[in-house]
């Protein structure tokens, strides 16, 4: 009996030891489980601002999903926040800057603050009042009209200050052929201003090489107009800034082409 009742007792605590055993395994896996998932989770609030994914979820995985959660609220947010400007209605070409365009008064409205106040009965345009919307749009309309003009006349004297001078240029060149000199200042190729050399190097690259193009350019104290053929010009120059003389012959030239 008492050999009987060992036996017993060894089955018993042997099934029992694989019970436990089986339990331990189960809730290692459990706890894998929820580790892997949070370290997930916080991986994606780590991509959220801006970190990677893989910063949270590294960090997760190696130390634990807290000590994870609060060195990527410790670390600088990294993500674009959304510009209010972004929200904004989409300032409007200037050419479709008319009162008859919807989304032009649209822009007015948020740009100028055009807002009804019901204690004046009256439409508040800046330090202004109106009697109706039309009246107030047609107000932020001409000031509109106003500062363009005043920031393009502002745009051209800037630009009107600098030219690029010609240094030397190829034997047979297009730039020979065309009669341009050394010290020659090109304000104009094919229509477009040129500001500096770059400027130069873009309209070349930008018109048709196949045709000709008028070139404008200030010498000794005069503009003149030289034709040359469309593609490289066979020169060497640089940026100039111009003398006082030059810049007036150069925004009289803008001025009279609408430039």
């Amino acid at each position: 009996m008492l050999a009987e009742g060992q036996n017993l007792t060894a089955i018993y605590l042997l099934v029992g030891s694989g019970q436990l055993g089986k339990r331990k395994h189960m809730d290692f896996i459990l706890v894998l489980a929820v580790w892997i998932g949070l370290a997930i989770l916080i991986g994606n609030i780590s991509d959220n601002r801006g970190q990677g994914f893989a910063v949270g979820f590294a960090i997760s995985l190696i130390a634990s999903p807290l000590i994870a959660l609060l060195v990527i609220i410790a670390m600088k947010d990294r993500s674009e926040p959304v510009s209010s400007a972004a929200q904004k209605t989409e300032a409007p070409a200037i050419l479709t800057r008319q009162l008859s365009n919807p989304q032009y008064k649209v822009w007015l409205v948020e740009k100028y603050n055009i807002q009804r106040n019901d204690v004046l009965g009256e439409i508040i345009c800046g330090s202004e009042s109106f009697g109706t919307i039309d009246e107030a749009l047609a107000f932020a309309h001409q000031t509109e009209t106003a500062l363009l003009a005043h920031t393009r006349k502002i745009e051209a004297e800037k630009n009107a200050r600098s030219a690029f001078q010609i240094d030397k240029f190829k034997k047979n060149s297009n730039a020979a052929t065309a009669r341009l000199m050394q010290g020659d200042k090109i304000i104009l190729y094919a229509d477009l201003e040129i500001v500096s050399k770059e400027d130069l190097l873009h309209a070349i690259t930008t018109v048709d090489s196949t045709a000709s193009h008028d070139v404008v350019i200030v010498r000794n104290g005069l503009t003149l107009t030289r034709t040359v053929r469309g593609g490289t010009l066979g020169l060497l120059g640089h940026t100039i800034e111009l003398n006082a003389e030059d810049q007036r012959l150069k925004a009289d030239i803008l001025s009279k082409r609408g430039i």
